[in-house]
């Protein structure tokens, strides 16, 4: 939805609100604040190639699994 001062829209969408010149907001519960602002539907990535080309996040994740599995087998 494009505004150039406030807008609602519901139908498919729920709860989009723009606010300024040119401010677009899709999808569910979007907010667009600002000149040329842009919102959308926020979507969780499980890609493979997130992580396959990212040694550092890999470490990363392995050290949390680590602590989260000693946590869990704590008696």
């Amino acid at each position: 939805r494009e505004a150039s001062a406030l807008s609602t829209q519901d139908g498919d969408k729920k709860n989009v609100v723009a606010i300024g010149d040119d401010a677009q907001a899709t999808g569910s519960r979007s907010i667009a604040l600002g000149v040329s602002a842009q919102a959308g539907t926020l979507e969780r990535v499980r890609d493979r190639s997130v992580y396959k080309d990212n040694p550092e996040l890999i470490t990363k994740l392995k050290a949390q699994k680590e602590v989260t599995d000693a946590y869990v087998s704590l008696p």
